[in-house]
């Protein structure tokens, strides 16, 4: 019971709406999709100031270390970062690419990266000479100072993905390396100032040029726009061709930059943004690890020879990510994602939990029927404990997947009844949180069904028939049949039961309100704030109007960026 009392806390209760509809209303034919109203004129949103995301910096040192065309020392560098990048702090919240907190752990992370970075470029005369290049090989050379001001222009491009300015080489020259010679430790500091740089760690936009007419819109220049488009896709810097098209200030062409588009969506290297926009929307990061559940008596009973080796919480993760990759692959849409059967696990012990095989990446995948969708994969109805937890389910679906309010919890709960710890979880639920005339029940009849729907689903992510009740010692107490009907509340008129994940996935389709918040969920990824519904409605409801065409969602991700909005900045 105390693990329920914690779940009423966590799921908090949104305002009521009304349940029942009148027959004369057009409504009841169906669900009226939510759009977004699109006002050219209206006012922008000014972004915040981003710093790169945990894994965009941790790719842009990485890319840094291979910018240099020698092996060995592109190995050295990045085995002298590998611990101090460990040491950046990742991203958090529910929605990582909002966190743009910036804390001394962060500054002192940084610090030790580009320390290490530097120290092991200078560490021996031949790592400096590849990376100086020729005008490093005679360190008595009077040109020294000009091979170092080379390196600041050709190496520091590559740090602030911009040309370094006259005055920023000649601060650079004068007040950090100063030395008139290769001074090894000069040199090393230079590197590390590069590195810690306002444009190495964040992404800074001036803007070009103002749009036409408008004083509060100003065009990107060509290196933000590559930047922009680069780290939007890849988490990672520009390429050669990018910075290529940025220099020459063709990607400012509206063909070139639909050229450069089209071939960076399709790289591989796109996977890793779009991984990280489809965890932030389904918010599979809610998945509790399942360490310490060895020496629980009930946990043992109940999982059996699927008791969980270390890591599969991650690998549950990356079952999920790949559902997604494989729809994307294979031209899927965002309705396909939600009706899709196949099971696409590489790892052995997650394809346990599947009653199937590992997938080979290449052959037609094994398909489950009862498998409806994505809201059926372990990493979504999977708990850290022995029993499934219906009332995070439904909130994770509410908040995150239809964008509904799920607000704060009553101040005083009340006396609360005593549970039959014989029952299903379900019973448990309803008798803990939909009791009639508590202030509980509006929220927990509109978040509950979502996870009832489910519940054939066990705390590990095993489809079942029937719930095995356990004692604390492991002893099997009683086996109950699961119910999985339950009326979803999608808007006010959704007063019909559906049956399961099919018929739950089935209504989500049909309301169209996951089209709605991926799409803001898909502003908030490029913009890492909010989406305001006014300034960005235009944006927003073209990426709406593309899902619910049925637009690939390899389309669908790559017109994000086609849209005007991706190419402009707020003054």
């Amino acid at each position: 019971m105390r693990g329920l009392c914690l779940l009423v806390l966590l799921a908090g209760c949104p305002p009521a709406e009304p349940v029942g509809h009148d027959p004369s209303d057009p409504h009841v034919d169906g669900f009226d999709p939510p759009t977004f109203t699109c006002d050219p004129a209206a006012a922008p949103v000014a972004s915040p100031l981003r710093r790169l995301s945990q894994p965009a910096y941790v790719n842009t040192v990485r890319a840094l270390a291979g910018a240099f065309d020698h092996d060995d020392l592109r190995d050295a560098l990045l085995a002298a970062v590998t611990e101090p990048l460990a040491a950046v702090p990742a991203d958090t919240g529910e929605q990582p690419r909002l966190d743009q907190l910036v804390g001394d752990d962060h500054v002192t992370a940084y610090y030790h990266v580009g320390d290490a970075f530097g120290r092991a470029l200078v560490a021996e005369d031949w790592r400096v000479q590849a990376a100086l290049g020729d005008c490093a090989v005679d360190w008595d050379s009077s040109n020294d100072r000009a091979c170092v001001e080379a390196f600041i222009r050709d190496f520091g491009a590559r740090v602030t993905r911009r040309p370094v300015p006259d005055a920023e080489v000649a601060f650079l020259m004068d007040e950090v390396f100063q030395a008139d010679d290769l001074d090894r430790d000069s040199l090393a500091a230079l590197v590390t100032v590069l590195l810690s740089s306002p444009h190495m760690l964040y992404h800074l936009e001036d803007g070009a040029a103002p749009v036409d007419g408008r004083d509060d819109l100003a065009e990107l220049s060509a290196f933000e726009l590559a930047n922009r488009l680069a780290y939007h896709f890849w988490q990672a810097p520009p390429d050669d061709a990018l910075l290529a098209a940025a220099a020459d200030g063709s990607l400012l062409d509206d063909a070139v930059y639909a050229a450069q588009l089209d071939r960076v969506s399709r790289d591989p290297r796109t996977a890793a943004a779009t991984e990280a926009l489809f965890t932030a929307w389904l918010h599979t990061d809610a998945l509790r690890p399942f360490d310490g559940l060895a020496n629980d008596p009930r946990y043992a009973a109940f999982a059996g020879e699927d008791a969980p080796a270390p890591g599969l919480r991650e690998r549950m993760l990356a079952d999920a990510a790949d559902l997604v990759h494989y729809e994307v692959a294979r031209d899927g849409t965002l309705d396909d994602l939600f009706r899709t059967t196949a099971i696409v696990t590489r790892d052995p012990d997650v394809a346990a939990l599947y009653d199937s095989y590992p997938w080979d990446g290449a052959s037609e995948p094994d398909h489950d029927p009862a498998r409806y969708g994505i809201l059926t994969r372990p990493a979504l109805v999977a708990a850290g404990s022995h029993l499934t937890q219906p009332i995070h389910k439904g909130v994770r679906i509410r908040r995150h997947i239809l964008c509904d309010t799920v607000g704060a919890p009553p101040a005083d709960l009340g006396d609360l009844p005593t549970i039959d710890e014989r029952s299903t979880r379900r019973s448990q639920t309803e008798q803990l949180t939909e009791r009639e005339g508590t202030s509980c029940l509006n929220c927990h009849q509109r978040t509950n069904p979502l996870g009832y729907a489910t519940e054939d689903f066990d705390a590990l992510g095993r489809f079942r028939t029937e719930e095995t009740i356990y004692a604390e010692d492991g002893a099997v107490l009683d086996r109950l049949p699961v119910d999985t009907s339950a009326v979803p509340r999608l808007d006010a008129y959704d007063v019909e039961p559906v049956a399961g994940a099919e018929g739950l996935s089935e209504r989500i389709i049909a309301s169209g309100k996951h089209h709605a918040c991926f799409a803001r969920f898909a502003v908030r990824h490029v913009t890492a704030r909010l989406e305001d519904e006014v300034a960005d409605g235009c944006w927003l409801e073209s990426i709406r109007e593309d899902l619910a065409d049925g637009r690939p969602l390899v389309e669908a991700l790559r017109d994000v960026a086609a849209r005007p909005e991706f190419r402009l900045k707020a003054l």
